[in-house]
């Protein structure tokens, strides 16, 4: 997952369709340096050596964090529509951006589905050029569709960084 050369961020591409499971573990690799997943395994110690992983993005009011020292950050919302995640995407975008020059990192929520996607797309869009368009585009399509219909208001201004 993270390469141990030089990482090349800025034509890589979003690619949901290379979801995993190994080692028991539910991840879906996003770029070289971002991992997507669901609480249950972003806070297993083993998914995280295994993956290098240095910064766990909780995107929940309510999911823990690993027991294993990596750097933390929480954006406390709930699963609902009704919470404002484009208020925190500059910041997202930006924390994860600077953390792939150091490791890599797993950004959760509750599922790792619609919160975590969200502000997944957010830093593809900020840090790597894609446009909302892009994100949509086939082959992003079926994960994108089912994994960010909640957050459909928030998605919409990403469009604007």
């Amino acid at each position: 997952f993270f390469s141990a050369t030089k990482r090349q961020h800025r034509h890589k591409h979003l690619d949901w369709v290379n979801c995993m499971s190994s080692l028991g573990f539910k991840q879906c690799t996003v770029t070289d340096c971002l991992l997507i997943s669901n609480a249950q395994s972003a806070c297993s110690n083993e998914l995280i050596q295994k993956e290098k992983v240095t910064l766990c993005f909780n995107v929940s009011k309510q999911q823990p964090f690993p027991s294993m020292r990596v750097s933390t950050l929480r954006v406390p919302v709930f699963d609902d529509p009704q919470e404002d995640l484009y208020k925190y995407f500059d910041r997202c975008a930006d924390a994860i951006a600077s953390e792939a020059e150091r490791g890599g990192t797993v950004v959760y929520c509750k599922n790792g589905r619609s919160r975590s996607a969200t502000v997944c797309v957010a830093y593809l869009l900020k840090h790597q050029g894609l446009t909302l368009t892009d994100a949509f585009q086939p082959h992003h399509s079926r994960f994108l569709c089912q994994n960010l219909m909640l957050f459909t208001t928030s998605v919409v201004p990403i469009s604007r960084l």
